[in-house]
């Protein structure tokens, strides 16, 4: 009943009388939606920060020589800016999939921030 707690707040007692005309489904559906939206950004701004820290280290490291792994097993080294780019392009794609999953949500793109 979170519609009608910020009705009660914004208009005063007259919100309690107010009827929503939604269900308790629906209004729980909407609390749920409007959640998952906030939490979408949430995740998209977080993952955009760590994308930019990543590639802050990597430019504090460029000279730095590390050894890479195939199959769990030691192989070529690699430099570790070229690692954290690569963890970059990854967190990415992960971003791209929160925007796909807020706009399948919502049907509208993600406003520019």
């Amino acid at each position: 009943m979170n519609i009608e707690a910020t009705l009660t707040k914004r208009i005063g007692a007259a919100g309690a009388k107010l009827h929503t005309a939604r269900s308790r489904n629906d209004q729980i559906a909407l609390d749920l939606r409007l959640y998952v939206k906030a939490e979408i950004a949430q995740i998209s701004a977080g993952l955009r920060s760590l994308q930019t820290a990543l590639l802050d280290f990597a430019q504090q490291h460029v000279d730095v020589v590390m050894p890479g792994y195939t199959h769990l097993q030691r192989a070529l080294p690699i430099f570790l800016a070229h690692y954290l780019r690569k963890l970059k392009l990854s967190r990415a794609t992960q971003n791209v999939s929160v925007i796909a999953t807020h706009e399948r949500m919502f049907c509208r793109a993600v406003p520019a921030q």
